[in-house]
């Protein structure tokens, strides 16, 4: 809201930038907040960022209540791989925006180039995964990169206000890896 109009003295304002598609990496592993309750988390979301460990356990799945510091480990565990690997190919992206890119290039007859962005990464991190309930197909490509990159030995890393098996229409083949 503007309360007076700009006076031709005044510079105007730049507008801020647009968000980036895949989300600005704002938080950082070591500005997280650790205490009794997310100690074993913030644990493993420090060996998940380490890419050149072939010891880490995954895929990792962070589950809890809103609030508690789900994105922020998901966004510091991908900026935490970057700055350490600066070629190593890190994609953070929300489950909603995951399913949208996928019906856009289902859509557009696009679907090659969707798979080429999501395959062949060091890591995926996929934000809200609860978000994938009821959708059958999207869950059925997801799987279908998991198989691929873990194979492969990229690493995921998931995050969800709910357990998977308290998931309503998530895939057993899902809930399982």
């Amino acid at each position: 809201r503007i309360d007076r109009p700009l006076k031709s003295s005044e510079p105007e304002k730049p507008l801020p930038p647009k968000p980036q598609p895949n989300h600005s990496l704002k938080h950082r592993l070591k500005q997280f907040v650790t205490g009794p309750s997310n100690q074993l988390a913030y644990a493993a979301s420090q060996r998940a960022a380490d890419l050149t460990d072939p010891t880490a356990s995954h895929p990792l799945f962070l589950h809890g209540s809103c609030g508690v510091g789900k994105t922020h480990l998901l966004q510091g565990i991908c900026a935490q791989a970057k700055e350490a690997n600066p070629n190593a190919k890190v994609i953070y992206m929300t489950a909603e925006q995951f399913t949208n890119d996928f019906i856009a290039a289902v859509r557009t007859n696009k679907l090659e180039a969707f798979r080429r962005k999501i395959r062949r990464l060091d890591l995926l991190a996929i934000d809200d995964v609860h978000f994938f309930a009821c959708k059958e197909k999207t869950q059925v490509e997801f799987l279908c990169w998991f198989e691929e990159n873990d194979l492969a030995g990229a690493r995921v890393v998931l995050a969800s206000d709910k357990h998977p098996k308290q998931i309503s229409s998530f895939s057993e083949a899902l809930v399982s890896r």
